[in-house]
């Protein structure tokens, strides 16, 4: 295996940050993110397809997007070819050799959004702009959510703020300004509609109403996040921050930065938002929102997200988890390769707000 090279800059900008700051280990951070790398590059097989190949897009859909961001452009594209010869159709969707495992098939769009997102990365058009087409046929036309069900789900079915912040993220990738856009809208008035502080809830139905009662117990995780309690969705609130930062950058409009902050300041008093399976977007979203503004507060959540996924780091560079992990065999690449994707875009964000 060829010695993996961090293609963000030397030694000199980290001492400088860290010099600045006094909290920051970002060589730790950079050290992180190369052995994870260097350990998704072992699972991938001479076809270009990554270990467990049978679990389809639950094991491959973050990869392209961590391996461009490690300036591994080459296993990247073998990658993306496999995807589009071995499971995308003729629509854009990925239903050939393999179902959906896990919350993949609940969240319809999300492992379609990052694979879109992660081959734009790359110029690897052949997979982005079909994929692209096909979400943004997922996208409601009156309101701008995304349908949480796929192309199963009518207009009436249910729309939600993850399935959204990662559609609005894709569309932002491939340049689609008028379906961002949407999107945007689309949360800013799920938050409108919040009836109280301590409950954020994050699906809307028919008519565009919120969805607050009827669901089943078991159910509850994915419909209300519950303020200052542990082991909440913490991955929904924090991508809608993550969007909505990067669409505010896009647009050149702090409207949207304010509606980030809003979404991420949900987060604020749970027990384990810096440390749960669901934490690293928390991070990225806030190291983003310290680059845009410059908000000590911010900083110190992207640093204390950032030292937990550096201790639940395991010794051969891999991590048991993502935030969409549900007891199979592909969370620890899925975890891995969002790892990598979380730690290195915190590094990025913090090295531009310093």
């Amino acid at each position: 295996m060829r010695g993996l090279q961090d293609p963000s800059g030397g030694c000199g900008l980290v001492a400088g940050i860290e010099g600045a700051r006094g909290l920051m280990d970002l060589k730790s951070y950079r050290q992180a993110v190369i052995s994870g790398t260097k350990w998704l590059m072992t699972q991938q097989e001479p076809d270009g397809s990554f270990r467990p190949v049978d679990h389809g897009i639950a094991t491959c859909h973050k990869v392209p997007y961590a391996l461009a961001l490690m300036g591994e452009e080459e296993r990247a594209a073998r990658l993306c070819a496999w995807v589009v010869d071995q499971l995308m159709d003729d629509e854009g969707d990925f239903t050939r050799l393999y179902p959906r495992l896990g919350l993949m098939g609940r969240y319809y769009e999300y492992a379609n959004a990052w694979l879109v997102s992660g081959a734009q990365k790359l110029g690897i058009f052949s997979l982005s702009w079909p994929a692209a087409g096909f979400l943004l046929s997922l996208q409601h036309p009156k309101t701008g959510g995304f349908l949480t069900a796929g192309p199963a789900a009518g207009f009436a079915d249910e729309q939600d703020l993850l399935s959204t912040a990662v559609g609005g993220l894709a569309c932002l990738h491939m340049g689609q300004t008028e379906p961002a856009l949407r999107a945007g809208e689309y949360l800013q008035v799920l938050l409108d509609l919040q009836p109280r502080p301590n409950a954020l809830y994050m699906v809307t139905g028919a008519g565009g109403k919120l969805i607050q009662t009827g669901f089943a117990e078991d159910e509850e995780f994915h419909y209300v996040y519950h303020v200052g309690r542990p082991s909440q969705f913490h991955a929904a609130p924090a991508l809608a921050a993550l969007f909505l930062t990067k669409l505010g950058e896009a647009m050149g409009d702090g409207h949207w930065r304010e509606l980030a902050r809003s979404y991420l300041r949900y987060t604020d008093s749970s027990p384990d938002r810096d440390s749960s399976i669901w934490s690293g977007f928390v991070g990225w979203a806030a190291a983003e929102l310290y680059a845009a503004l410059g908000v000590q507060g911010y900083l110190d959540v992207a640093v204390a997200v950032a030292d937990s996924l550096l201790a639940q780091q395991l010794e051969n560079g891999s991590w048991l988890q993502a935030s969409m992990s549900a007891d199979l065999e592909s969370d620890v690449l899925d975890g891995t390769a969002e790892h990598v994707i979380v730690l290195k875009s915190i590094t990025k964000a913090l090295a531009l707000g310093a």
